[in-house]
């Protein structure tokens, strides 16, 4: 559902870009050997993507690959993969 897409992918909004990268289904635990080897981050109030590229040994732009992102703006709550 539209729902779980949202939930999925942290969403705030309908609104998707181009060569965004959306989870489609959830693994069942089963299939998980992927999702060991992925640490994700969830965001804190006051975090930046800054302090949380160097609290991974990442850099900015890194962090921002990964995650496909297209602005430096990023929400309480919304999930960053942070492995390198």
């Amino acid at each position: 559902t539209v729902a779980q897409l949202r939930e999925w992918n942290s969403l705030k909004s309908d609104i998707i870009f181009v060569n965004q990268k959306l989870i489609i289904e959830k693994q069942a635990e089963s299939e998980s050997v992927t999702e060991e080897k992925t640490k994700v981050h969830t965001v804190s109030s006051g975090d930046t993507l800054s302090h949380i590229a160097r609290q991974y040994s990442l850099s900015v732009r890194e962090l921002i690959e990964m995650n496909h992102l297209t602005s430096d703006l990023i929400f309480v709550n919304q999930k960053l993969v942070v492995i390198k």
